[in-house]
C-alpha cells in the first residue's frame, strides 16, 4: 500500500513535527522544504513496525483491549478522545493526537483562551509522554495557531506540535475515493507510510455489536450519530477496512482482547 500511496502523495510529509525546545514563535507552519531544512527546527516521523489507530466507536466499551493496544510501537489517536477511566479498554499509551477542525475549535475554546473552563481536556494533556498533538488537514490559519496557543499556555512540556504539507485528507480521498473521508480513516492512510503492522480498533459505525448488543457512538460519551444521513461515509469505508483485512493488509479488532 505504501507504493501506492507514494503515486499520489510524499508520504514523510504528512507529518512535520517541531522538534523539542523549539521557541512558539519559530512555529510559522511552512510549507517551504527548503526554508523548513534551513530553519532545522522541524522533523520528519520515524518509522515503525507496529501501530495501533484508534477510533471512538462505543465497541471499545468493555473490550479489555488496552494492554494490547499499549503493546504497539506507536499509538494514534483522534480528536480529543478521552482516556481516563477507559485505560483497561482503549489504554494509556498516547504518541499521536490527531485533532480535525471540530475538535481544534473545542480545544480553543476550552483550554486556549485566557480561562480554562474543562478541566478534564486539561488533564489529558498533562498525562502526554512525549505525544504529537498533530493537525494532520493542513498548515497555518487558525487550527494551528490554535495549537500553539496551547502549546504556550502549557509550556509545551509533555508534547510537540506536528502539522501536515500532504494532506491524508487529500490522500485518502485519491485512495478510496470518498467525498469526505473521516478522520479514522485518514489517519489510517497517512500512518501506512510509516508503519509495517497496523492494527484498527474502534472502528466500528454501527448501532449494535456483532451480537445485538447496543453501542455508543463514542465509547467515552452518549451522543447521537445517524450513520445513515451523515457527510461521511462510515459504513461504506468499514467494508473497505473489511476487505483489507481479510487480505491481511491490516488487523481490524472489534471484539474482546485476549492479551
Amino acid at each position: 500500500m505504501r507504493q501506492n500511496i507514494s503515486k499520489h502523495i510524499d508520504g514523510k510529509l504528512s507529518l512535520i513535527i517541531y522538534k523539542h525546545n523549539t521557541p512558539a514563535k519559530y512555529m510559522i507552519f511552512n510549507r517551504n522544504l527548503n526554508k523548513l531544512k534551513k530553519a532545522n527546527t522541524t522533523e520528519f516521523l520515524q518509522h515503525h513496525d507496529t501501530c495501533a489507530i484508534i477510533g471512538n466507536s462505543g465497541i471499545l466499551l468493555n473490550s479489555g483491549c488496552g494492554r494490547e493496544i499499549d503493546a504497539h510501537d506507536l499509538v494514534v489517536r483522534a480528536n480529543c478522545a478521552r482516556i481516563l477511566g477507559f485505560e483497561n479498554d482503549v489504554g494509556k499509551k498516547t504518541s499521536i493526537m490527531a485533532f480535525n477542525q471540530a475538535s481544534m475549535r473545542l480545544l480553543k475554546q476550552r483550554i486556549g483562551g485566557r480561562k480554562i473552563v474543562d478541566r478534564g481536556l486539561l488533564k489529558m494533556f498533562r498525562t502526554f509522554n512525549n505525544t504529537i498533538a498533530w493537525y494532520p488537514l493542513g498548515a497555518g490559519g487558525k487550527e494551528t495557531s490554535a495549537l500553539k496557543a496551547v502549546g504556550m499556555k502549557l509550556g509545551f512540556v509533555n508534547f510537540r506540535i506536528a502539522y501536515s504539507i500532504s494532506t491524508p485528507m487529500d490522500l485518502s480521498k485519491e485512495l478510496w475515493r470518498l467525498r469526505l473521508p473521516s478522520s479514522g480513516l485518514n489517519m489510517f492512510s497517512a500512518m501506512n507510510y510509516y508503519c509495517d503492522k497496523i492494527s484498527l480498533y474502534g472502528f466500528f459505525p454501527f448501532y449494535k455489536d456483532t451480537h445485538g448488543r447496543p453501542i455508543r457512538h463514542h465509547y467515552y460519551e452518549t451522543v447521537k450519530y445517524n450513520y445513515t444521513d451523515s457527510r461521511h461515509s462510515m459504513p461504506q469505508e468499514y467494508v473497505s477496512l473489511t476487505q483489507l483485512n481479510k487480505d491481511g493488509v491490516l488487523r481490524l479488532v472489534t471484539d474482546q482482547c485476549n492479551y
